[in-house]
């Protein structure tokens, strides 16, 4: 008889890494809620006398403690927002009818959509990390595979040269590399939290030789287990049959005490980039802006959520006027790694053929050949957002400058 997967188990694939999470979420917003009606004579205690009043003292209280400091703007914002879709979903579900569980409860008890508080604007100046950050960073990966190991380390290589995010990273099977049809490598990966599974991200050569080398270890460590129930970053400890992969949240936590133990990082104009700043989805955002200074459009740069990764970046004079090609030598960003293919959608290769240069990924160590021609430009698949006006969509949710 086959082992029964559990709920929990099943939920991991259909939602998210952490099924506690998202129903965790949820009850802070149910929480805060109650703390608010204790406030009444009947603590709340008797749904039918429960009203409008109520719920304009319960947003009045998450602005107040939001205005004091006890949470962030986007926490009061997620209390909100869970507290309204639990209520929402509570009379879809008839549970106010005579019968229900929650019968009695006013209509006017409702949080309504203009009731949640608007998301503050993001930063003009982008959320990447400077490239005299990245050089530091790369800099110091020695001491971090010191005090951690060397598949926490890998992923934040990863996350450097994909511009991934951490739980995609983390939760990469073995056979994560492929070749297209050009012989040029690809990275597949599965979309977690919009649910798309099987994407494909054209690498560099280098990030391919990473994977390549990390696959050989994998093997060599569970011999007996078949590839395609390996993960290609298994965890150390509890993992004898190799599909248990690092954690996400053990991956922040090591990064987090790693960065805090570095030297101060010293920008080029002389002031000190907070390390407050730098935690594993900035690699994300870095990755957006290093190809929006490379001058990729908005509407291939874009993976399903545009949105967010409009948020991410700013196009800014003083950097997206800077070419490519005219970085000194190193290993990161901006620091003279030659420029690879080029990123472009199948669906618009078809019509016409207009290529987008792709900045080369941050390395810890210098490449060689830096002095090579730029490689030639090719077509490659690429992810089109749901929201982009290019698309043929209306463009819906897409903040523009």
């Amino acid at each position: 008889m086959g082992r029964t997967r559990s709920p929990r188990c099943w939920l991991s694939k259909v939602r998210s890494k952490s099924t506690a999470s998202h129903a965790q979420q949820h009850l802070h917003g149910l929480a805060k809620v109650s703390d608010t009606l204790r406030a009444r004579p009947d603590r709340g205690m008797d749904k039918s006398g429960l009203s409008r009043a109520d719920i304009e003292n319960f947003l009045n209280r998450m602005a107040f403690l939001d205005a004091n400091g006890r949470f962030t703007t986007n926490t009061r914002i997620s209390y909100v927002r869970m507290a309204r879709n639990v209520l929402k979903q509570c009379r879809v579900m008839g549970l106010t009818r005579p019968e229900g569980p929650m019968a009695g409860l006013p209509d006017d008890f409702v949080i309504t959509r203009l009731d949640v508080p608007k998301a503050p604007e993001p930063s003009e100046e982008g959320q990447d990390l400077p490239p005299d950050v990245m050089r530091q960073l790369c800099a110091h990966l020695d001491s971090f595979e010191a005090m951690t190991c060397l598949e926490i380390r890998l992923s934040v290589e990863l996350l450097m040269d994909t511009g991934r995010r951490p739980d995609e990273i983390c939760r990469l099977e073995l056979n994560c590399l492929t070749r297209d049809s050009q012989g040029k490598p690809v990275l597949l990966y599965n979309n977690w939290k919009e649910q798309r599974i099987g994407r494909q991200l054209p690498i560099h050569e280098p990030t391919a030789k990473l994977i390549t080398e990390q696959q050989k270890r994998v093997r060599e460590r569970f011999p007996d287990r078949p590839p395609s129930s390996l993960v290609l970053l298994p965890a150390q400890n509890l993992n004898l049959r190799g599909d248990r992969s690092v954690d996400s949240n053990h991956l922040s936590a090591m990064h987090r005490e790693w960065v805090e133990k570095l030297p101060d990082f010293v920008l080029d104009d002389g002031t000190v980039f907070d390390k407050e700043k730098i935690f594993p989805y900035i690699y994300r955002h870095s990755f957006a802006q290093r190809h929006a200074d490379a001058g990729v459009p908005v509407d291939v740069l874009a993976d399903r959520t545009q949105a967010v990764t409009c948020g991410a970046f700013a196009l800014r004079a003083h950097r997206s006027t800077r070419p490519a090609t005219s970085r000194r030598p190193g290993g990161c960003p901006g620091s003279g790694s030659p420029t690879e293919p080029a990123l472009r959608d199948p669906h618009r290769a078809r019509q016409r053929h207009r290529p987008a240069a792709v900045p080369a990924p941050p390395r810890r160590r210098p490449l060689t050949g830096q002095n090579t021609p730029t490689a030639p430009t090719r077509p490659s698949r690429i992810m089109w957002c749901r929201s982009c006006p290019a698309a043929g969509r209306a463009g819906r949710g897409v903040r523009r400058r």
